[in-house]
């Protein structure tokens, strides 16, 4: 085919040739700015995540102040239960009252030395309680049910339990090594 044909063909056919580069122009235009869309795309989708990030914080944050609220309540009931090792004769009176309510008897009951070393940042610490008692097994059941139970929080790290008489009766003896969760 020649110029002339070719030219012939497009003087017959002016629309479709004029279309075909109409075509032609935008399929170069569309090639051309791909890579703008893409990067449009990415910022929209990065826009439309953070709106709507936005936008639950925004709902979450109308119950922010009830949350504030409970979660005072829950660190001050948090701050009741903690011993601290200067306050003894309070950490002792926990273990005292136990005594009284499961009706065992406390041979012994010492407070561990306070622990110097502190760890940064840690906000409890745990105050060691060594103590011995007897009693029969439902009341020495009952007292560590009560520990269990109660109003502290605690971590057993070791016990002895030895079979004994105590007035003629079977009775049990119990030594327990544990920590109170409280405040360095």
């Amino acid at each position: 085919m020649t110029t002339e044909d070719l030219l012939e063909k497009v003087r017959r056919y002016p629309v479709q040739f004029i279309c075909g580069a109409i075509v032609l122009a935008c399929a170069v235009g569309y090639y051309s700015r791909m890579d703008v869309i893409s990067g449009a795309e990415a910022r929209l989708d990065d826009t439309l995540s953070r709106a709507e990030r936005v936008d639950d914080n925004i709902r979450a944050g109308a119950s922010l102040p009830e949350h504030l609220a409970a979660m005072r309540t829950f660190t001050s009931q948090l701050d009741d239960r903690l011993v601290r090792p200067s306050e003894l004769a309070e950490n002792l009176k926990h273990f005292y009252s136990l005594e009284s309510e499961t009706g065992v008897s406390l041979g012994d009951l010492r407070q561990a030395a306070p622990n110097t070393k502190r760890t940064d940042g840690a906000l409890f610490a745990g105050v060691g309680y060594d103590l011995m008692l007897s009693g029969g097994f439902a009341q020495i059941v009952g007292f560590i049910n009560q520990l269990e139970c109660g109003e502290r929080f605690y971590r057993l790290n070791s016990f002895s339990l030895q079979r004994g008489r105590e007035a003629g009766q079977p009775s049990v003896m119990l030594g327990m090594n544990l920590e109170l969760l409280g405040t360095p």
